[in-house]
């Protein structure tokens, strides 16, 4: 599936994975919709909403790599202002140009942070509790191996700190201990860790300190 997609849809230069790939002749019999100039909105382009789905639907089967990959061209693409054609931030469509398209006219910025958050980062709630489960990779940490953000959780707030010493890939490392708001968690090794909400509460802002090896 990825590959077929990077052969026939992944244009890096327009800003990733395009709608779907050219027919190479136009088909009037056809109708109206094979008669679009190929790049332009649904017929080709880059279409960010469609883009970041594409991505979360990779990072949710393990597809760890590959859903980097388009986050990653789709963000590079919104902050190239030179080609975009329009202040950094993430539009509706970048057409066969790479220029961005109706700016106002979107709601992948929202999924984007979303994805980030719940499965880039791992962060996010499961019947309650405060699951965490990492699929970072190596290339996103500092040279110290951290990388940090703050989130918000049932309205707590917390400073996250992922600590990847040995800068290993994600697969390859673990979920090893979690200190939070300065005391050691007792915790099971592993790519995943839940957190009861009891012992989250009392506190509106917390620290977490999460080691991976």
């Amino acid at each position: 599936m990825c590959e077929s997609a990077d052969t026939y849809l992944y244009k890096r230069e327009f800003g990733g994975y395009r709608l779907k790939n050219d027919f190479d002749e136009e088909k009037y019999d056809l109708g109206r919709m094979f008669d679009f100039a190929y790049g332009e909105k649904e017929n080709g382009a880059v279409f960010s909403h469609m883009s970041v789905m594409y991505a979360k639907a990779l990072y949710k089967r393990g597809f760890v790599k590959e859903g980097h990959k388009v986050l990653e061209a789709l963000l590079q693409q919104s902050m190239n202002s030179e080609i975009s054609g329009m202040y950094p931030g993430i539009p509706e469509y970048f057409d066969s140009q790479g220029r961005g398209k109706y700016s106002y006219l979107t709601g992948a910025a929202s999924w984007y942070m979303m994805t980030l958050i719940t499965e880039v980062y791992g962060f996010c709630g499961e019947q309650g509790d405060l699951c965490i489960a990492p699929k970072l990779r190596m290339e996103q940490f500092d040279e110290q191996g951290k990388i940090a953000a703050v989130f918000p959780f049932r309205e707590q707030q917390f400073q996250v700190t992922y600590q990847n010493p040995g800068k290993k890939d994600y697969g390859c490392y673990d979920i090893c201990e979690i200190v939070l708001d300065g005391k050691i968690i007792e915790i099971s090794k592993g790519q995943s860790v839940k957190i009861p909400f009891a012992a989250l509460e009392g506190t509106t802002e917390h620290t977490l300190n999460i080691l991976l090896e």
